[in-house]
């Protein structure tokens, strides 16, 4: 049973978990209202708290600000709260220090949708008025403002910044957009992807999204130029991540695990059962790290998975994307997956 193999270890925390984040063994994990927790994760069979930090009261009594997500850039930890992104020094780990704070513009509540993301010394943030704002992060204790690029699209998801390309997220909008963010004064769409997406996972040159639909995965080998190049019918999907060759799912039941050395031919390896909510996850090298939303968070092994029979392939439903690009000039491609083998005809009508 690759559920039971699964488990390891859990570890409570004062407050709800919301998300977390890991490097070297250390866990990082935001808590609803509480701040950060600093954990020691090195044994995983004895996890130690190191630190904690509550979060600053800029606002007064009465206007708790809850924490939403965490990113880790070096010494330095990035709460994202309700009303902005709180920043802190970890290079002690026993006695973290806030050291600066960027405030949402306009509209402040992530939890109608928004997203944040760090990519080298900047910060994109995609606000819920659809309006993408890049900072200098180069000095957290003045952090300046770069550009913004104002987007007419009705609900936010998730965003990925790869090789000054970013790629925004919306559902149950039919599109997504890919934007060039090389001039960060000047942000520039670059062109609209048809497909909704609500969450991303990047693995070299291939791309994971997932919607309604299931998981799509597309290839930006060309990073201004995405690819679909398989869909696969899974429903109820949430965050996801990739570790090496495997790729983690949250969907209503759990958490399923993904062999994706063959990108195009994913195998299923097993799933773990629902832990509370399974808010978020982060991992490295042999473990995977799940927030839950409620008192703390799981370790899980993953080595395991190495010594597993491999299971049977996803089946796919037929399936006859749209090509891209969409228009295009010599040449296009067009996807499609069957449910099994077979001869393909692939027929083309001039529609005018």
């Amino acid at each position: 049973n690759p559920a039971q193999l699964f488990t390891s270890n859990f570890f409570y925390t004062a407050g709800f978990t919301r998300a977390c984040t890991v490097k070297d063994s250390i866990l990082y994990l935001t808590q609803s209202y509480a701040g950060i927790c600093i954990v020691d994760a090195t044994d995983p069979s004895r996890p130690v708290k190191l630190a904690g930090l509550e979060l600053p009261r800029r606002f007064g009594p009465g206007r708790g600000r809850a924490s939403k997500g965490v990113f880790l850039q070096g010494d330095l930890l990035f709460d994202v709260t309700t009303y902005g992104i709180e920043i802190a020094d970890v290079s002690d780990k026993a006695n973290p220090t806030w050291v600066g704070y960027l405030p949402f513009e306009g509209r402040d509540d992530l939890d109608l949708g928004g997203a944040f993301v760090i990519d080298s010394t900047y910060g994109y943030i995609l606000q819920v008025d659809s309006t993408l704002v890049i900072y200098d992060l180069t000095d957290v204790a003045s952090i300046v403002k770069l550009g913004s690029l104002k987007l007419n699209y009705r609900r936010l998801s998730d965003m990925l910044v790869h090789n000054n390309i970013a790629y925004l997220g919306y559902s149950p909008d039919t599109s997504s957009v890919v934007v060039d963010v090389s001039d960060k004064a000047n942000p520039q769409i670059i062109r609209e992807l048809p497909i909704a997406i609500r969450n991303f996972a990047l693995k070299d040159t291939m791309l994971f999204v997932n919607n309604s639909s299931g998981l799509i995965i597309l290839s930006i080998a060309k990073p201004d130029s995405p690819v679909v190049l398989q869909t696969i019918n899974l429903i109820g999907l949430g965050q996801m991540i990739a570790i090496d060759n495997l790729l983690f799912i949250v969907d209503y039941d759990g958490i399923i695990a993904l062999d994706i050395t063959n990108v195009l031919n994913p195998t299923l390896l097993g799933e773990l059962p629902k832990d509370n909510y399974l808010v978020h996850l982060s991992g490295e090298s042999d473990r995977l790290y799940v927030a839950n939303g409620s008192n703390g968070v799981s370790f899980y092994r993953i080595d395991y998975i190495t010594d597993v029979t491999i299971g049977d392939p996803i089946s796919h439903e037929f399936h006859l994307g749209q090509n891209f690009p969409n228009p295009f000039n010599s040449s296009t491609t067009i996807p499609y997956s069957l449910s099994h083998s077979g001869h393909v005809q692939l027929r083309i009508y001039d529609a005018l």
